[in-house]
């Protein structure tokens, strides 16, 4: 198993008896993200992970109080997250009648999947070259987790997954490159809206840390090439749910 170089790290915690957004919250004041998280961050992520977890029904309407007191907080930071993934095409916004969750299909995926796969290749490229000993650290933290019993959870898998993408654009100190795959990321759009999987878990982590030792390497065409062919991996998997009507 390839590892990181012993560099530093960012711990991440888990409180319990608060909701979901306090618990985020403590979490960036622990180190693992940023420092005191708004409001409205929590719910962004509690609102992705509750979509991701297949919740919601494409289509269905999304109504801010009734989520507002689902994760524990005001309807102010529910509206704010419910823009920010209008935004982001998972959520579709209604004028003077709130929102819904998008209809998606599969070109929609696809052409998410064929964004990623220029994106994210140069993210790897940069972040063999620029990439901290933190940011190394937290890669490897994320794959032990993912390949831990935490990963046994699907909709925990998911958003490991996705945390290590994002994580990589992040290490790679370009403004530019984390815009444009923040832009398209969404994993692809939270997993259809919760009818993906994580097909083959063991390729999926071999490839992970392939790319992970092309990133220790330093090596920008390395790391290029392992994240070029993990996308086109991802691509074909998904392709392959799609055409056997959703089955994984």
């Amino acid at each position: 198993m390839v590892c990181a170089l012993p560099r530093g790290s960012r711990e991440r915690t888990h409180g319990e008896g608060r909701s979901v957004v306090d618990r985020r919250t403590t979490e960036g004041r622990s180190g693992t993200g940023h420092p005191d998280t708004p409001p409205e961050s929590g719910a962004y992520d509690a609102i992705s992970d509750l979509i991701r977890a297949g919740t919601f029904r494409s289509g269905q309407r999304l109504n801010a109080a009734e989520i507002a007191q689902r994760i524990g907080v005001s309807r102010t930071p529910v509206r704010e997250a419910l823009a920010r993934l209008g935004a982001e095409g998972v959520v579709q916004l209604l004028p003077n009648r709130g929102a819904r969750l998008a209809d998606l299909d599969r070109a929609d995926l696809l052409a998410i999947l064929d964004i990623r796969a220029l994106v994210e290749p140069q993210g790897a490229r940069l972040a063999a070259l620029h990439a901290d000993e933190n940011d190394l650290r937290t890669l490897a933290e994320i794959l032990d987790r993912l390949e831990s019993p935490v990963g046994d959870s699907e909709s925990a898998n998911l958003k490991l997954n996705s945390d290590f993408h994002a994580a990589i654009m992040d290490a790679s100190k370009s403004s530019q490159w984390r815009a444009v795959f923040r832009h398209v990321a969404k994993e692809p759009l939270l997993q259809l809206h919760g009818q993906g999987k994580s097909l083959n878990r063991d390729r999926q982590s071999r490839q992970h840390r392939e790319i992970l030792a092309a990133l220790n390497s330093g090596n920008p065409a390395l790391a290029e090439v392992a994240m070029s062919l993990h996308m086109q991996s991802t691509r074909q998997s998904w392709l392959t749910f799609l055409d056997s009507g959703g089955r994984s």
